[in-house]
């Protein structure tokens, strides 16, 4: 039978291995998933330090440190939201992952009528859930949708008491997705021009879609200085299927030339619907976007929170 030291080195050694295991994801797909759970990883070593701390002080102390780690490499994604600029017009900016296979959009309405975000992306639309969507939403104004009887399906929604001017949208395709329809628009504000782009990524779940998606986030990557080298301000939202702190979202950033959209701490998080712990609905922005506002919304229903921002532009 194990001793309780023995347990507490053993768990150790595990959590020690499950931090580490993200190095080795070029080589062994799934290492990758753990990188995700980082925040439970810290979780495990804060319980280390308080359980190994009278037995095994060495152990406590090598958890507090995994624990301190773990929780550096989250901390170094969270982004604060900025000042506002009162001087500045803001828009509000929604974006809800729908569910395909929620049969009652009583509660996701409610949300979007009280919320009255100015622009509206709705994604998982299939042809049986767009009408009551278009019917139930309240001085909305239906601009662009591609339903699917898959989760592929999107829908942009504007307020047109709130949006004016020239807006146009359109439907494009990565090329890395090229059966993924993906929802563009472009409006001015403050003078500026700013594309938008609504983004679903594929789950990660093997080793086949782990590469489709970094294929995919490096496409949006291309994308987004695409349209910043046109003179374009950018801002992509999205289901992502991944965490701030992953290697996917790390190099979008870096590739795209973005900044994370700020939050507001112990309300990141938007998965799974009924109980979330990973944040995977984000937005992310370009120069001269400035996210100043953000709420995560309650339960509607899906598997995904209702995430609502509000920005300018500088």
């Amino acid at each position: 039978m194990f001793s309780g030291r023995r347990l507490l080195l053993a768990g150790l050694l595990l959590l020690g291995g499950l931090t580490a295991a993200p190095l080795l994801a070029d080589r062994i797909w799934f290492l990758g998933l753990i990188e995700h759970f980082r925040p439970f990883l810290a979780l495990g070593g804060m319980g280390l330090a308080v359980l190994g701390w009278r037995p095994q002080r060495g152990v406590a102390l090598s958890g507090a440190g995994l624990a301190l780690l773990n929780l550096l490499i989250v901390g170094s994604s969270w982004a604060r939201l900025a000042p506002a600029n009162e001087t500045l017009p803001s828009l509000s900016l929604m974006h809800l992952n729908v569910n395909r296979h929620n049969p009652d959009l009583t509660a996701a309405l409610d949300h979007i009528n009280r919320q009255q975000p100015d622009i509206l992306f709705l994604q998982e639309i299939t042809p049986e859930n767009l009408i009551p969507l278009t019917v139930g939403l309240a001085g909305y104004e239906l601009v662009l949708a591609e339903p699917r009887e898959n989760t592929h399906g999107s829908a942009l929604f504007l307020r047109p008491a709130a949006v004016a001017g020239d807006v146009s949208a359109e439907i494009i395709y990565l090329p890395a997705a090229p059966d993924r329809p993906l929802l563009q628009v472009r409006l001015e504000v403050a003078g500026q021009r700013v594309s938008l782009l609504s983004f679903h990524v594929i789950r990660p779940r093997s080793a086949w879609t782990v590469q489709a998606q970094a294929e995919e986030i490096a496409g949006a990557a291309a994308w987004s200085q695409a349209q910043q080298a046109s003179g374009d301000r950018v801002v992509i939202v999205g289901d992502f299927n991944a965490t701030p702190w992953s290697a996917p979202l790390r190099g979008l950033r870096r590739d795209g030339g973005l900044h994370l959209a700020g939050t507001r701490p112990g309300r990141w998080a938007t998965w799974p619907g009924f109980l979330p712990f990973l944040p995977i609905d984000l937005a992310l922005g370009s120069e001269g976007i400035r996210f100043v506002g953000y709420e995560r919304g309650p339960g509607v229903g899906s598997d995904h929170r209702p995430v609502l921002y509000r920005w300018q532009v500088d």
